[in-house]
C-alpha cells in the first residue's frame, strides 16, 4: 500500500460521523515514560474482517477501517479506528502558540480534513505524522465516571452472553445501539479481571 492510498474523500467524510474511539493504551505508551510527546507515523490501513480499506467511496466497510500508526521512538504500534481518528482533537503549534495548553485553539481531525478538501474535488491525506501533546482518561459527560472499554463491565458481558446464547451469530449492534444501556454502563461494576485495565483516552495531537 503506497502513501497515495492513505487518503479520504469528501464523500466518505460526509458519511462518517466522528466517534470517540475506544483507545485504551497506557499514557506511557502514548507519551513516553517521562511524559514526553510521542510522535507517530502512519504505517498502514487495516480493514475489518473480509472488508476493504478504500476510503474514496462511501460504503459500509468504511466504518471498520483502522489506521495503524507506529511510534517513531519506541516502534510500538498504535491502532485507531478511523472514526476515532476523525474525533481526535487537533492543534497546529507554531510561533504564536509553540506549547500546548488547555486554551490552545483546537478542532477535530474531521473538521480539519473537511477544510483541506475544500470544494471536494480532491481527497485529503490522512495525517501521515502526528505528535500527541495531551492524554487524559475519558470521563462520561455530566458524571465523574471514568470510561473503560465495554468488555470491562460485567453488565456488558452478561448482555452479550444472553444475546449469543439465544443466537450464536447475533450482531452486537443490538447491544451497542441500546443508548440507555450503554449510557448507564459506565456507572456499573467492572469485572474482577479488568480492574487494572486502562481507561479510554481523550487525545490531542499536533501536526
Amino acid at each position: 500500500m503506497s502513501k497515495k492510498d492513505f487518503t479520504i474523500s469528501m464523500e466518505v467524510l460526509s458519511s462518517l460521523a466522528p466517534k470517540k474511539g475506544m483507545l485504551n493504551a497506557s499514557e506511557s505508551d502514548l507519551m513516553g515514560t517521562e511524559g514526553t510527546s510521542g510522535t507517530f507515523e502512519l504505517h498502514s490501513l487495516v480493514p475489518g474482517d473480509k472488508r476493504k480499506t478504500n476510503l474514496s467511496t462511501a460504503h459500509e466497510d468504511n466504518m471498520y477501517v483502522k489506521a495503524r500508526y507506529i511510534n517513531k521512538t519506541t516502534k510500538r504500534s498504535f491502532l485507531v479506528p478511523i472514526r476515532g481518528l476523525l474525533n481526535m482533537s487537533l492543534v497546529q503549534l507554531g510561533s504564536e502558540n509553540a506549547t500546548f495548553t488547555e486554551d490552545t485553539p483546537a478542532m477535530k481531525v474531521h473538521e480539519y480534513l473537511m477544510e483541506v478538501i475544500g470544494d471536494g474535488s480532491k481527497p485529503a491525506a490522512l495525517p501521515e505524522t502526528f505528535t500527541i501533546v495531551s492524554v487524559k482518561d475519558r470521563v462520561q459527560q455530566g458524571t465523574d465516571n471514568i470510561m473503560y472499554p465495554p468488555y470491562c463491565y460485567d453488565a456488558f458481558n452478561d448482555r452479550v452472553k444472553a444475546l449469543r446464547d439465544a443466537d450464536k451469530d447475533a450482531s452486537l449492534d443490538e447491544v451497542y445501539n441500546d443508548f440507555e444501556f450503554m449510557t448507564g454502563l459506565y456507572a456499573t461494576e467492572r469485572s474482577a479481571r479488568h480492574q487494572n485495565a486502562e481507561a479510554n483516552k481523550d487525545i490531542v495531537i499536533s501536526i
